[in-house]
């Protein structure tokens, strides 16, 4: 078992407690202790969980994506979790679009404090709209730009408009 170092609780939500974490790089790993979530998600897990709501909601998760996108700083606030808990209710299953959502936030949140991070936020756009809007497969998102450049990736988000 992995075991969680100074851990930084930021949100409760129904399905678990997010926190920030010691992963192996910095202090920015995102950990859920609760049930029916893994505790230190990866992309494939939330990209295939976004590829399931798509399903019962169409083109309204990007949008919401996208909404959760432009409102991500550096720093954790409040008022974004209290717009999670709101839009989960337009969702067929709200508890798990809350965790999902929240898990998204915070992992974004650690790639905009990342340390030398040139796409920062951007990197996780591109997985989301790979699998949103272009209909990859969420694995192969998940481990699309594994190994690539930045650079290459950068130019896939600017070609993407963002």
């Amino acid at each position: 078992m992995v075991e969680v170092k100074e851990a930084r609780q930021v949100y409760e939500a129904k399905l678990g407690k997010l926190s920030f974490t010691r992963g192996k790089f910095d202090n920015w790993c995102v950990h859920v202790d609760g049930h029916y979530v893994p505790r230190f998600p990866k992309d494939d897990w939330y990209f295939m969980k976004l590829q399931a709501f798509k399903e019962d909601m169409g083109d309204a998760v990007y949008d919401d994506f996208k909404t959760l996108y432009s409102v991500t700083r550096k720093d954790v606030e409040q008022d974004v979790f209290d717009w999670i808990k709101a839009k989960s209710a337009d969702y067929p299953n709200p508890h798990e679009f809350e965790v999902v959502f929240a898990v998204l936030y915070l992992t974004m949140i650690a790639e905009e404090n990342k340390e030398g991070a040139i796409l920062k936020k951007r990197i996780k756009r591109l997985g989301v709209h790979q699998v949103l809007v272009e209909g990859m497969h969420f694995k192969e998102a998940a481990n699309w730009s594994r190994g690539k450049p930045s650079i290459v990736i950068a130019k896939e988000c600017h070609a993407r408009g963002f």
